[in-house]
């Protein structure tokens, strides 16, 4: 298997990492600070705190999991590495 690029950061990890904010809110941006990006980091995590907070009033329960989802692409779309669609093209 070939490597895509000369990549300093890996999406994969990049994506598991923010992964963990599905558990654990505060985890949420941690692919976000992995690829060098610790503002938009540490704003998936506070935005995390605040749904699980909202889950009292219900709407969490759909804004949380969306966040977390959210997080987990933005993650793998922000490392070094070229992000492909399922067609195989450069986004």
């Amino acid at each position: 298997m070939s490597e895509i690029g000369n990549n300093s950061t890996n999406d994969t990890t990049a994506a598991l990492l923010s992964g963990i904010g599905l558990f654990i809110p505060i985890a949420a941006g941690l692919g976000q600070m992995y690829n060098g990006d610790y503002l938009r980091g540490i704003t998936f995590s506070v935005v995390q705190l605040v749904n699980v907070f909202l889950i009292f009033l219900f709407v969490g329960l759909i804004t949380y999991p969306v966040v977390a989802i959210w997080a987990i692409f933005d993650a793998a779309k922000g490392s070094d590495a070229p992000l492909y669609n399922i067609v195989g093209q450069h986004l």
